[in-house]
């Protein structure tokens, strides 16, 4: 598993900049995506992938196995939030872990990338909690930004930031 930081405009261009430099892939393979919406690569694939964004912070990552990332940055956000977007079990841990942006945005962050390691997206997992068991969760974190990668494989212990 790599991971891959970076302050870029463009999604592709970055994924590009990845490949070439992960993969020695001179050419961005084609991308297609699962009647679900989950990218992938139809040429290689022994190769997954996922991106996130968050303002101009963008974070890729690449494994042999379904891999799922994002990132966020941590600002506040309205109040009600937390008990929005958490389901019962996530809130108590969010309470649990301080009730705090820094809490929220460690298992936001944790739901979204499990949402795209499933391939099924926020709108199937938005009301369930990620697994406590099974795969693997590692977060990352900026001064203004955190990062979680789920997958199947040991995570890396650190993003690799590429400067523009």
């Amino acid at each position: 598993m790599q991971i891959f930081g970076g302050t870029q405009d463009s999604s592709l261009a970055f994924l590009h900049r990845v490949l070439k430099l992960a993969c020695n892939l001179e050419t961005l393979p084609s991308i297609s995506h699962t009647t679900l919406g989950k990218p992938f690569f139809p040429e290689c694939p022994q190769l997954h992938f996922s991106l996130s964004h968050s303002e101009n912070r963008i974070v890729c990552a690449l494994d042999s196995h379904p891999i799922g990332v994002d990132i966020e940055i941590m600002k506040p956000r309205q109040n009600d939030l937390p008990s929005y977007a958490l389901t019962a079990e996530e809130y108590a841990n969010y309470l649990s872990l301080g009730g705090d942006w820094l809490a929220f945005y460690n298992l936001w962050t944790k739901k979204e990338a499990w949402s795209k390691y499933t391939g099924e997206g926020l709108s199937k997992t938005f009301r369930k909690a990620p697994p406590q068991e099974g795969l693997y969760f590692a977060t990352y974190t900026g001064p203004d930004w955190l990062a979680t990668v789920c997958g199947e494989g040991t995570p890396t212990d650190r993003i690799l930031w590429l400067d523009s």
